[in-house]
């Protein structure tokens, strides 16, 4: 998941959403989506 782009990220855990897919994977996106931001938020400090 580190290689996707965050666009692409967002994409995926949308279809995954809508695909109804493993609640497992869609936490593994969604933490992978929170640290993302919080790099983004603790970098500009």
């Amino acid at each position: 998941m580190e290689i996707l782009s965050d666009e692409q990220l967002m994409d995926i855990y949308e279809m995954a959403l809508q695909a109804k897919v493993s609640p497992d994977f869609i936490a593994l996106v969604e933490l992978e989506l929170t640290q993302r931001q919080f790099g983004e938020l603790s970098e500009s400090c």
